[in-house]
Protein backbone atom coordinates (compact mmCIF):
# COMPACT_ATOMS: atom_id res chain seq x y z
CA UNK A 1 0.00 0.00 0.00
CA UNK A 2 1.32 3.38 -0.94
CA UNK A 3 1.80 6.70 0.90
CA UNK A 4 -1.56 7.87 -0.89
CA UNK A 5 -3.27 4.74 0.07
CA UNK A 6 -2.20 4.81 4.04
CA UNK A 7 -3.30 8.85 3.84
CA UNK A 8 -6.32 8.15 2.61
CA UNK A 9 -6.66 5.11 5.55
CA UNK A 10 -5.24 7.43 8.28
CA UNK A 11 -7.04 11.20 7.50
CA UNK A 12 -9.72 10.21 5.66
CA UNK A 13 -8.82 11.92 2.47
CA UNK A 14 -6.03 11.25 0.03
CA UNK A 15 -2.93 13.33 -0.92
CA UNK A 16 -4.03 12.91 -4.28
CA UNK A 17 -7.49 14.42 -3.41
CA UNK A 18 -5.71 17.47 -2.06
CA UNK A 19 -3.26 17.67 -4.51
CA UNK A 20 -6.28 18.01 -7.35
CA UNK A 21 -7.15 21.12 -5.87
CA UNK A 22 -6.01 24.20 -7.36
CA UNK A 23 -4.63 27.70 -6.79
CA UNK A 24 -6.56 30.83 -8.95
CA UNK A 25 -6.02 34.10 -9.10
CA UNK A 26 -8.24 36.68 -10.45
CA UNK A 27 -7.12 39.83 -11.69
CA UNK A 28 -9.65 42.70 -11.27
CA UNK A 29 -8.68 45.86 -13.48
CA UNK A 30 -11.97 47.78 -13.85
CA UNK A 31 -13.68 49.65 -11.34
CA UNK A 32 -17.43 51.87 -11.53
CA UNK A 33 -16.02 52.64 -15.16
CA UNK A 34 -16.83 49.27 -16.02
CA UNK A 35 -18.69 47.51 -13.44
CA UNK A 36 -20.20 44.31 -15.92
CA UNK A 37 -16.06 43.71 -16.90
CA UNK A 38 -15.77 43.94 -12.50
CA UNK A 39 -18.47 41.95 -11.63
CA UNK A 40 -17.48 39.06 -13.84
CA UNK A 41 -14.03 38.46 -11.95
CA UNK A 42 -15.44 38.79 -8.76
CA UNK A 43 -18.31 36.27 -9.67
CA UNK A 44 -15.79 33.43 -10.67
CA UNK A 45 -13.62 33.88 -8.21
CA UNK A 46 -16.79 33.37 -5.58
CA UNK A 47 -18.17 30.18 -7.69
CA UNK A 48 -14.22 29.02 -7.01
CA UNK A 49 -14.26 29.42 -3.06
CA UNK A 50 -18.04 28.15 -3.22
CA UNK A 51 -17.08 24.83 -5.14
CA UNK A 52 -14.15 23.77 -3.00
CA UNK A 53 -11.57 23.69 -6.42
CA UNK A 54 -8.88 25.49 -4.67
CA UNK A 55 -7.24 28.52 -3.38
CA UNK A 56 -8.73 31.64 -4.65
CA UNK A 57 -6.77 34.87 -4.77
CA UNK A 58 -8.04 37.92 -5.66
CA UNK A 59 -5.55 40.88 -7.18
CA UNK A 60 -7.34 44.15 -7.56
CA UNK A 61 -5.23 46.78 -9.26
CA UNK A 62 -5.92 50.00 -11.22
CA UNK A 63 -9.40 50.73 -11.54
CA UNK A 64 -10.56 47.36 -9.75
CA UNK A 65 -8.66 48.95 -6.80
CA UNK A 66 -11.56 51.57 -6.24
CA UNK A 67 -13.99 48.02 -5.41
CA UNK A 68 -12.77 48.13 -1.87
CA UNK A 69 -13.95 51.54 -1.25
CA UNK A 70 -17.42 51.55 0.20
CA UNK A 71 -18.43 54.84 -0.98
CA UNK A 72 -17.44 54.69 -4.57
CA UNK A 73 -18.98 51.59 -5.31
CA UNK A 74 -21.96 52.77 -3.86
CA UNK A 75 -22.10 55.39 -6.94
CA UNK A 76 -21.70 52.54 -9.17
CA UNK A 77 -24.82 52.58 -12.09
CA UNK A 78 -25.21 49.29 -13.45
CA UNK A 79 -28.08 46.58 -12.89
CA UNK A 80 -25.81 43.52 -13.06
CA UNK A 81 -23.22 44.83 -10.30
CA UNK A 82 -26.23 45.93 -8.14
CA UNK A 83 -27.52 42.39 -8.53
CA UNK A 84 -24.35 40.69 -7.52
CA UNK A 85 -22.02 43.20 -6.08
CA UNK A 86 -23.59 43.53 -2.29
CA UNK A 87 -22.34 41.71 0.32
CA UNK A 88 -25.34 40.05 2.03
CA UNK A 89 -25.94 42.04 5.31
CA UNK A 90 -25.38 40.67 8.71
CA UNK A 91 -27.61 39.95 11.24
Amino acid sequence: MGVVGIGSLMAGRSFAEVEKKGKYVFVITHGGNDPNRAIFGLLMAQTVAEKGWGRVYVWMTLDGADLVNKKKTERIESPIYKKFGKCPSKS
